[in-house]
């Protein structure tokens, strides 16, 4: 049959199924000594491998093949072979005289030198040693060729990125702790080398099991090695990183500050912990567990390594490292506390990013491109720069492209042109603006079905209630307003507890509500856009910031609102309270709007219960109010004419000259700040003139004169 074979005379002999059989029954009674037949066995599998269409068995014939010609190879070594498996035998051969000593020796050397034919010869040679061993029925040498072959496997996908080195090397490394003699006593540092492999394969392709997985195993590893041992460290950091990555946040951020202080002082090992620990607080800072001091540390942490005088080459790696991280920090700090140096520094260090080659930013140009779109929508609301909002836009479509490169998230993407198109819709009133943004709305929203994450859904159903809201001031649109509520009612019924989002979700909420009291008077909305106000106060004052300012004024115009209405002296004394406490907390860039309310709340208390000091309070408030605020930001109108409207009111009480010129002269201000007024949309009632809160409302009905809008952001955090 072999020589047939050979010879060609029948080249489907080897395939047939009794030949086979034949062949297996041999193998179960053959002697090593039988060179004959050992040696035809071994043509038979080698020439039945080449010619079978069925993959394993050709991959059994192969292996059989190789184990035959090896015993012949040993026993005779002129015993012919296939030119083929020269390399193979050799190596077979090689690896059978390899001891533990001259693997460790093998592996240290391979290691070291960056020559790739080094390292595949020594995982080449470690396989097969680890293939013999196995031969030998509870051979104790064999863990730990398997450990050392699977240890090279992980150097050589670190160097190379071969993902099917990766995925052996974590099958090897397991079968090796599995098998470790006497449990993982003694064996710490065969569990710290499986848990790297299954950190660096989480950190490839994103599966939550393998930082499950990793986490055991490290932990594993720290609690069989000494702290002095020399690897004691990078597990510990590896831990870290792994607790990090499954979400155990505050265990990551205990276990981290440990490896901090552990470290070499003023080394880059040190730095390196820095970073890893400052993206630990970071992420935390954004949960329901975290507090403010979270987001203060990670900036803290990130700047000292971002501006610290490393050597080459760990500057440039750690700079890279730390440029993202510390960018996103400052841009949420700028959130919270609306520091604009913390938003200039963090659009500086973005374009420096996205100036460098594509080598430098390592995959992550797409998530600098969307974080510089977001600081261009927030930084627009200081400048009123359309051309802020057209480059955020342009560069988040440019994202959505199937080509677009990063790894960014499609509903990251989406938030900030939603975003984005509302607020240019505002400066500019294009209609197809906000009618686009409602349609991506939409598509956030049916799209937050599939995954199912509560606190993402609530954020998508937010988004396309602010788009409704904001289209139903330009169109009167009732059914949009019903549907806003609809939307945002449902986004704060789905907040996880503590949502760093839940500030803004309240807001959208109580805005819609608001909007639909006044525009159509429906009933107990008012009293519903308070809770939500309250609602909105509660989440903030956890997050710290200026938020909470904010969202003392927003309530204190509601409530302003429903005293007009109602009439209720709590509603009003309230009001001028949140006013003030709002005032003493805002920074001076914001403090006109909490000023702003401060004047017409106590003149509305005045003109209903009439205390003198209240309407001298008033025109003190309104007059900051004015002065505090630049003369080219978008609200600068509305506030001289509550100036005005203020000291026309006292001109009346107390007929003084000065207050009645002074009045002039601030409505003539501000109504040269106005283009001639539209008509109301439909469906929209008329509001009168001298009703002073319609200044705090943002009224676009008709396009303004482009000018510096500082409206807080509504922007998530």
């Amino acid at each position: 049959m072999v020589d047939d074979y050979a010879t060609g005379a029948d080249r489907l002999a080897v395939l047939t199924p009794w030949a086979r059989a034949a062949a297996d029954a041999l193998l179960d009674v053959v002697e090593r000594d039988d060179l004959e037949t050992v040696t035809a066995l071994a043509w038979f599998h080698w020439y039945r491998q080449r010619e079978t269409s069925d993959p394993d068995d050709g991959r059994e014939c192969a292996e059989i093949a190789v184990q035959l010609f090896l015993v012949a190879g040993q026993a005779a070594p002129d015993t012919p072979i296939p030119p083929e498996l020269r390399a193979v035998l050799d190596a077979r051969y090689a690896a059978r005289s390899l001891t533990l000593d001259d693997a460790h020796r093998l592996v240290a050397e391979a290691e070291a030198d960056p020559a790739p034919g080094t390292l595949d010869a020594a995982v080449d040679l470690l396989a097969g040693a680890e293939l013999l061993a196995g031969e030998t029925p509870g051979d104790p040498e064999r863990p730990w060729f398997r450990f050392l072959w699977g240890h090279l496997l992980r150097v050589r996908f670190e160097r190379r990125r071969d993902g099917a080195d990766l995925d052996l090397a974590i099958t090897v490394l397991q079968a090796a702790v599995d098998a470790a003699p006497g449990g993982p006593e003694g064996f710490g540092h065969w569990y710290a080398g499986l848990g790297l492999a299954l950190l660096l394969r989480r950190q490839r392709d994103g599966t939550e099991a393998d930082s499950d997985t990793a986490v055991s195993a490290l932990r594993t590893a720290l609690a069989h090695l000494d702290p002095d041992d020399g690897d004691w460290l990078v597990t510990a950091q590896n831990l870290g990183v792994a607790l990090l990555l499954s979400g155990a946040l505050d265990d990551a951020v205990h276990q981290l500050t440990e490896v901090v202080a552990a470290a070499p002082r003023g080394t880059a090992i040190e730095a390196e912990q820095q970073v890893n620990l400052g993206h630990a607080h970071y992420r935390r800072h954004g949960t329901p567990k975290g507090r403010p001091k979270d987001l203060d540390t990670a900036v803290s942490l990130l700047s000292t390594v971002h501006e610290g005088a490393w050597p080459e080459p760990a500057a440039g790696r750690l700079r890279a490292a730390t440029a993202p991280l510390l960018a996103a920090a400052l841009f949420d700090r700028f959130r919270r506390d609306g520091e604009q140096a913390d938003l200039v520094a963090a659009e500086g260090m973005v374009r420096a990013a996205l100036a460098l080659p594509e080598s430098a930013v390592r995959g992550d140009r797409g998530k600098y491109q969307l974080l510089l779109a977001g600081i261009l929508v927030q930084r627009q609301r200081f400048s009123g720069s359309v051309a802020d909002l057209d480059e955020a836009i342009s560069i988040v479509e440019s994202l959505r492209r199937p080509a677009a490169s990063g790894g960014v998230r499609p509903g990251g993407v989406l938030h900030t042109l939603i975003e984005a198109l509302v607020d240019r819709h505002l400066l500019t009133s294009s209609r197809s603006d906000i009618d686009r943004a409602v349609a991506l709305g939409r598509e956030a929203v049916r799209l937050s079905e599939v995954t199912g994450r509560p606190g993402a859904r609530s954020l998508d159903l937010h988004l396309l209630g602010m788009a409704l809201v904001n289209r139903s001031e330009v169109t009167g649109s009732r059914e949009d307003l019903d549907e806003a509520v609809r939307m945002a009612t449902e986004a704060v019924a789905l907040l996880p507890d503590g949502d760093v989002n839940s500030p803004v979700i309240h807001g959208t909420l109580a805005h819609a509500l608001r909007a639909r009291a006044l525009y159509f008077s429906h009933p107990g909305d008012l009293d519903s856009a308070v809770a939500a106000e309250r609602g909105r106060v509660v989440s903030a004052s956890a997050s710290g910031g200026t938020a909470t300012a904010q969202a003392q004024v927003d309530l204190g115009v509601t409530l302003n609102h429903r005293f007009e209405r109602l009439g209720a002296r709590a509603d009003i004394d309230e009001a001028v309270d949140l006013a003030r406490a709002a005032t003493a907390r805002m920074l001076p860039s914001e403090r006109h709007a909490a000023l702003n309310l401060a004047g017409i709340a106590l003149r509305n208390r005045y003109i209903f219960f009439g205390d003198p000091a209240d309407l001298d309070s008033a025109v003190d408030a309104s007059t900051a109010a004015a002065e505090s605020i630049p003369t080219d930001h978008s609200q600068y109108g509305t506030v001289l004419s509550n100036l005005g409207l203020t000291q026309w009111t006292r001109y009346r009480q107390a007929r003084r000259r000065a207050d009645i010129d002074a009045a002039i002269d601030s409505l003539r201000a501000a109504a040269g700040m106005f283009p001639p007024r539209a008509p109301a949309p439909r469906g929209h009632p008329r509001q009168p003139l001298d009703v002073p809160v319609r200044a705090l409302r943002r009224d676009r009905q008709t396009p303004r004169p482009e000018r510096r809008d500082h409206r807080r952001a509504r922007r998530p955090r």
